[in-house]
């Protein structure tokens, strides 16, 4: 039997690694405000977030297990923005918020995550974090709905996700009003095309 003692020590332990954790991560997103991801180092990120190195790699092999972690966190917070970058295709499973907004990647939080769609490794993990959980459920919707082969399907996926993070990197902070247009003009051709070509 487990003694109160005990649980107080685990639950010491669990609050410093939140703690650890949070702290490193936010010192990783005050960093990619100041400088591309490819000139931070871990040295200067534990500097920063006052943390010894050996507690970085206590928690995370690398740089990019932690950038991993922080776009994860902030996918699964708002699962609408993968449908925003989506549309309807793949998504029926995430359902629309309770507010009435429509979400982008700025709308997490946007002081705090607003340079993960502007840098390149990160785009790089969006776009592997949703071909694992959505490539799939996405190509099947779409050779349902509209008769097409799977290399097309596959195709049009890559358009989407690559199409929304090169309007967001050339249009920049402002690019939700541009994305929603081309989103709309992707939905309309989706719901009228018959088949490719």
């Amino acid at each position: 039997m487990e003694s109160f003692q005990d649980n107080n020590e685990e639950e010491k332990i669990d609050k410093r690694i939140l703690y650890t954790k949070m702290v490193l991560k936010d010192a990783l997103l005050n960093e990619l405000k100041k400088k591309p991801y490819e000139k931070i180092g871990i040295v200067k990120l534990c500097d920063v977030a006052q943390i010894s190195r050996s507690a970085f790699y206590l928690h995370y092999d690398c740089l990019d297990d932690l950038l991993r972690e922080i776009i994860e966190e902030a996918l699964e917070k708002e699962p609408m923005i993968i449908r925003h970058i989506l549309g309807d295709f793949g998504t029926g499973s995430i359902k629309e918020p309770e507010r009435a907004k429509e979400h982008t990647i700025y709308d997490i939080e946007p002081e705090k995550y607003n340079t993960l769609i502007h840098e390149f490794k990160a785009q790089k993990i969006i776009m592997s974090y949703i071909s694992e959980k959505y490539k799939e459920k996405y190509i099947e919707d779409l050779i349902n709905a509209k008769g097409i082969g799977r290399k097309e399907a596959e195709l049009f996926f890559c358009f989407q996700m690559a199409g929304f993070l090169a309007v967001a990197d050339r249009e920049g902070e402002d690019s939700f009003k541009t994305i929603k247009k081309i989103r709309a003009m992707i939905d309309a051709f989706t719901v009228n095309a018959q088949v490719f070509s």
